[in-house]
């Protein structure tokens, strides 16, 4: 399974190899958005959602800054869940009003 991408932070969900629960894109929000404001490149975030078992990773690769001056970090996230893992790199980027964007095109 291939992580597809992460929609814009908050309360947005995102697209992966398949649906999963509100709880669980909630966690990885959360923790995305936190790794992004307060993780240094290659320092690795783990989260959990207990009321469905499904675990994940999220680790900042690479902080730059977009051509149009945004504030940018690719990071690896990983979902495992029964059926097996999903993984893939991604691009964050704060956008003009402070929020991190989890999908962002740098």
């Amino acid at each position: 399974m291939t992580l597809a991408g992460a929609a814009a932070g908050g309360a947005a969900g995102y697209v992966v190899g398949h649906n999963y629960d509100p709880g669980d894109v909630a966690q990885f929000e959360k923790s995305a958005v936190a790794a992004m404001e307060n993780n240094p490149d290659g320092e690795l975030t783990s989260w959990s959602n207990p009321d469905t078992g499904v675990v994940g990773t999220i680790t900042p690769m690479h902080t730059f800054r977009a051509d149009d001056g945004r504030l940018c970090r690719s990071y690896h996230a990983s979902v495992a869940v029964k059926e097996g893992v999903d993984s893939g790199m991604l691009t964050a980027c704060r956008s003009q009003a402070g929020a991190w964007d989890l999908a962002a095109k740098a």
